[in-house]
């Protein structure tokens, strides 16, 4: 988090300053009002110099907090344009969050709409100077980021001593990526009504032509020297229909502010109002790109200066005859046509993209028996879930059916962003959908069912093994590391609720990462990207750094991941009860990492079938996934890595374990021989910690006149590698069958010509151990390194 706030430390300036240039937020320096709270003016040094600077100081009551201040700092440090404001510093002391601005002396657009001093030629110049910022923020140069605003509206619009546009108010603005000419972002509804995309705020789909839409609006604004809405008879009412109606039925005369009437040049209001309602399109197809309004504002102003030059001259001339000859007028040749040009490219259309997912209501209350309770299997944060066998465009199957219940807090963006997500992004260790719903009130996703539910039920079962732990926790995680580092595109994936009830297993414990409908998406081409946002998730699988400051990162999933880690290790969910009070156990896991004292909170009826080794492993990895700092943290396709490793520590030990239980039910020779312990070695680490703890005694094989293979050189031949071991093991299989069997027929030792060996070379894949056989596999092995050193 260190390398966060570097990023920023010049921009810091101290409380005491501040409270000096307000005169301690005195009401004679205070300036505006606005959704994060009082603004304040008074002049300051920053890192820039000293210079008059406006103060917005936080008011968390208002709705706004860390997320919107944080935001707003990475947004206009890192995206810098002439039409956007300039940020200053901020202070983040004493209680207090402070942002510091240039300073726009004439404030916000809104208080000059209806001044008839603000001509039209000022209004075009605004208008154009507004969408010059948007567009960079669309399209900046030399990232792949875009930057929806979310929130374009007057208000929002700063102008300075010179009336120069400033697009202000970045809190509320999502980053997505720009490589795409179409991107569409679930989201929670945020913004300001009259403003907002109908689109946006009925289904929760962002997108850059959302901002578009209220740009246009704004646009009507400047045209009709007006707010876009009005109280009347004590309700809120819009005035968007009203203005799009005035302008299909070429009435905007009724409309428009009456003192600019005069001014207009025909072709220029024209212009304007045709790109202004074409922002306004329904469909997102419909509206331009906001470099293409830049176009036609740039046309639109080109054509009203000529216009009143042209005034001017005929003006003079009528004043005085100061020509001998007839004055010619320059004609005015619009270097574009000013017809649309829009793009045609492929937008998603929502309902044609997911087609082939439809399914019908009937269908469903069919194979749920109409909801019935018998069906019922489950309940979560997006409503009830049951089961039901079902057709769908992969077949027919058994399927897990989720009802949306509204009342529960999640609703239409949740339910298209699970869409969009699941049909993007598909991975054996992420849940599969195989249809959905949006019929008669109903919304209902339809996933491959996981017989075996969530992880979270399964957490104190003793029947679920280490082993199967470990690979549960290794699926799970590919899953997330698929969703952080996708292959093919730009995008990454932030789950944003990881945990134990939203991994679930199907019938062969395969892991299956479940519940995207919060998820987020940002760039995948940096190793550290923060976002910042709304806080959602799960309390007790939180990153702290995300709960505390609306910072989400792809470490915050992490986190999330550790403590799901520390259940599957614990035996138990990471929270509990006490006096109708919910206390998470998260820190004492780690205290009890720390102390190494991790036996006291392992789930017991595990210890017995834990490799040391196995457990060193994967407490190491997901102690480090709840690191405080991001930086401390391991990437999940390292965490992956590590799970592997625990994984295989496991098998091993557990072959092992298998091999000396056979051992001591019966001997294979009638002879008694003290046999040396079996060593196995990986080829991986020659001199990794054994079963028992104890390290390799690298001796012993020397001793068989042999040393060991290096590190990453494979020899199927040495006894000591992962093949050979096989091969010598079957040969010693080989031998001890034969011996028996010539013992059931009675024959002697020497009565068979049977080659051992041969048949063990013919079954050297066989992975199932005769029954006592150390003896011979110690000598075989034995045997063979000795013949290797002659």
């Amino acid at each position: 988090m260190d390398i966060f706030f570097s990023e920023f430390k010049h921009l810091v300036i101290q409380l005491e300053e501040i409270k000096s240039a307000t005169d301690n937020f005195g009401d004679n320096n205070l300036i505006g009002r606005g959704g994060f709270g009082k603004v304040y003016k008074g002049t300051i040094s920053h890192y820039k110099g000293k210079s008059m600077a406006a103060f917005k100081r936080l008011d968390s009551t208002l709705g706004q907090g860390n997320s919107e201040f944080w935001k707003e700092i990475m947004m206009l440090s890192r995206y810098t344009h002439e039409n956007l404001v300039s940020l200053l510093g901020y202070c983040d002391e004493g209680g207090e969050k402070i942002l510091v601005y240039e300073y726009a002396s004439r404030g916000s657009l809104d208080r000059h709409l209806s001044d008839p001093a603000l001509t039209w030629m000022q209004r075009l110049r605004i208008c154009l100077g507004a969408a010059r910022g948007l567009s960079y923020l669309h399209d900046p140069k030399g990232t792949q980021q875009r930057v929806l605003h979310r929130d374009i509206k007057s208000s929002n619009i700063l102008l300075d001593k010179n009336w120069n546009a400033k697009v202000s108010d970045l809190g509320l603005s999502r980053i997505s990526p720009a490589n795409q000419q179409h991107t569409i972002v679930i989201s929670n509804m945020v913004g300001t009504l009259g403003y907002l995309d109908p689109l946006y705020l009925r289904m929760g789909l962002l997108t850059k032509e959302s901002d578009v839409y209220s740009f246009g609006v704004v646009l009507f604004e400047v045209l009709c020297g007006r707010l876009c809405y009005e109280f009347s008879n004590s309700r809120y009412q819009t005035l968007v229909h009203t203005w799009k109606d005035s302008y299909k039925e070429k009435k905007l005369e009724e409309i428009i502010f009456q003192d600019m009437l005069q001014q207009m040049d025909p072709s220029s209001l024209e212009t304007f109002s045709d790109i202004a309602y074409l922002c306004l399109h329904e469909s997102l197809e419909g509206r331009p790109m906001t470099a293409h309004v830049v176009k036609e504002l740039e046309i639109a102003l080109e054509r009203q200066v000529t216009y009143e030059q042209q005034i001017d001259y005929e003006d003079m001339n009528r004043d005085q005859n100061s020509f001998s000859g007839r004055t010619e007028v320059p004609i005015y040749i619009p270097k574009e046509e000013p017809k649309m040009l829009l793009s045609k490219g492929n937008l998603l259309d929502v309902s044609k993209r997911f087609k082939h997912l439809v399914i019908q209501l009937e269908e469903i209350k069919s194979a749920t028996n109409n909801f019935g309770d018998d069906n019922l299997i489950g309940r979560g944060g997006f409503g009830k879930v049951y089961k039901g066998t079902i057709s769908h465009y992969k077949g027919k199957s058994m399927a897990a059916f989720k009802r949306l219940d509204s009342t529960l807090g999640q609703g239409n963006s949740e339910f298209w962003k699970e869409i969009t997500m699941l049909s993007r992004y598909t991975h054996e260790n992420l849940v599969s959908l195989l249809g959905y719903c949006d019929e008669g009130g109903e919304k209902i996703l339809v996933y491959e069912y996981a017989s075996r539910g969530s992880l979270d039920r399964h957490l104190s079962d003793p029947a679920l093994t280490w082993m199967q732990r470990l690979r549960i926790c290794l699926g799970a995680a590919r899953g997330l590391s698929y969703l952080h580092d996708p292959k093919g595109t730009q995008q990454r994936v932030l789950h944003r609720d990881i945990k134990s009830s939203n991994i679930l297993l199907d019938e062969n414990w395969n892991a299956k990462v479940s519940d995207l409908g919060l998820s987020r998406i940002s760039p995948a081409n940096q190793p550290h990207t923060i976002v910042i946002s709304n806080m959602v998730g799960t309390l007790g699988y939180l990153d702290p750094m995300y709960l505390e400051m609306g910072l989400l990162t792809k470490e915050s999933d992490v986190y999330s991941f550790g403590v799901v880690l520390f259940e599957v290790l614990c035996g138990r969910l990471c929270f509990e009860f006490i006096d109708s009070r919910c206390r998470t156990l998260v820190r004492l896991w780690k205290n009890s990492y720390k102390e190494k004292k991790l036996d006291e909170i392992i789930f017991q009826d595990m210890l017995q079938q834990m490799n040391p080794t196995s457990l060193v492993t994967f407490s190491n990895i997901a102690y480090l996934c709840l690191h405080e700092s991001l930086e401390g943290r391991p990437m999940m396709v390292h965490v992956v890595k590590e799970l592997e490793i625990a994984l295989e520590r496991q098998v091993t030990y557990q072959q092992q374990i298998d091999y000396e239980d056979m051992n001591k039910d019966q001997t294979c020779f009638s002879e008694t021989t003290e046999v040396p312990p079996l060593i196995y070695i990986p080829k991986e680490e020659p001199e990794m910690l054994l079963s028992k703890g104890n390290l390799l005694d690298v001796g012993k094989w020397e001793e068989m006149g042999r040393p060991l293979p290096k590190f990453g050189v494979w020899d199927p031949d040495h006894p000591a590698s992962a093949e050979g071991f096989t091969v010598i093991f079957n040969k010693a299989r080989a031998e001890k069958k034969a011996r028996d069997e010539k013992k059931t027929r009675g024959e002697s030792e020497s009565s068979t010509n049977a080659d051992p060996v041969q048949a063990a070379s013919n079954n050297v894949n066989d992975p199932t151990p005769p029954k006592g056989c150390f003896t011979v596999l110690f000598h075989k092995m034995k045997k063979v390194a000795n013949q290797s050193s002659q």
